[in-house]
């Protein structure tokens, strides 16, 4: 009887994938047994299986990421990728999405800052509150964005340096940082919140922004947590190294670069 293993066959030197649950490395998440028969692959060092989720909808993985589960971050990290068997056309279809959701994603996220930022300036100047697509009409709009993109780049930049700083002084295992930036931005999923706030007419609020900070934190710290299996605390000095950077470049940068972008 012919088997067929659920794993790539790219010549690489680390493992393929991860167990979930416990973050040790795994050769396979599941084995074909002819044509109907699929067996699911369990951890030989935890004996749970390595990755439930990839029997699960993206809604419910989607969901255990909101609520900061670390199996779906790992499953999310390492686990989310795409097979060399299948047809030409369609791996490189579903590698371009792979590729480009995290980028995407952030992308999306920073035109939320962009106008969180935007609509506490204009709140300072307006009469009223003006619609979100009359603030994405502006130049003033998208050099905020320009901004917010900087500074969540200085912020990445000082989580990465830390972590570097810590592989080189410790025995934590080594992420490749195209990993760390897709963990971070990732982890900044959660400035998708003002969505819904734009809708609710409540994008100015302040509980807005601690929420949002405090969703972002705690993300990152997972994220951070995923990758290098160290302890809470570590993790969060690690992540607060980026917000240094970022308070940084908001005092000493952010300002030159709002007299230039906006002053016209």
């Amino acid at each position: 009887m012919s088997t067929t293993t659920g794993k790539v066959t790219d010549t690489e030197n680390m493992p393929d994938y991860v167990c979930i649950e416990c973050g040790r490395d795994s050769n396979e998440l599941y084995r074909y047994f002819g044509d109907s028969v699929l067996k699911i692959t369990h951890c030989e060092y935890c004996g749970k299986v390595v990755d439930k989720y990839i029997e699960f909808d993206p809604v419910i993985i989607l969901l255990d990421g909101v609520l900061l589960k670390a199996q779906a971050y790992r499953h999310i990290l390492y686990n989310s990728k795409v097979s060399v068997h299948w047809k030409l056309c369609v791996l490189c279809m579903l590698c371009e999405a792979y590729i480009m959701v995290h980028w995407k994603l952030c992308v999306l996220c920073m035109l939320c800052e962009a106008y969180i930022k935007w609509s506490h300036l204009k709140s300072q100047n307006a009469d009223g509150t003006k619609d979100f697509l009359y603030y994405a009409l502006e130049w003033d709009y998208y050099a905020m964005f320009l901004i917010a993109s900087v500074e969540f780049a200085s912020f990445m930049f000082g989580v990465i340096a830390a972590c570097q700083i810590l592989q080189k002084i410790s025995s934590t295992p080594t992420q490749s940082i195209s990993l760390q930036v897709r963990a971070l931005m990732l982890s900044s999923s959660g400035k998708l919140l003002v969505i819904p706030a734009v809708i609710w007419g409540q994008s100015g609020s302040l509980l807005l922004l601690w929420l949002t900070s405090l969703f972002v934190f705690t993300s990152s710290v997972q994220s951070v947590k995923v990758l290098f299996q160290r302890h809470t605390a570590v993790c969060c000095i690690l992540v607060l190294c980026g917000y240094i950077v970022q308070i940084l470049v908001q005092k000493f940068l952010t300002p030159g670069l709002e007299l230039t972008l906006l002053t016209r």
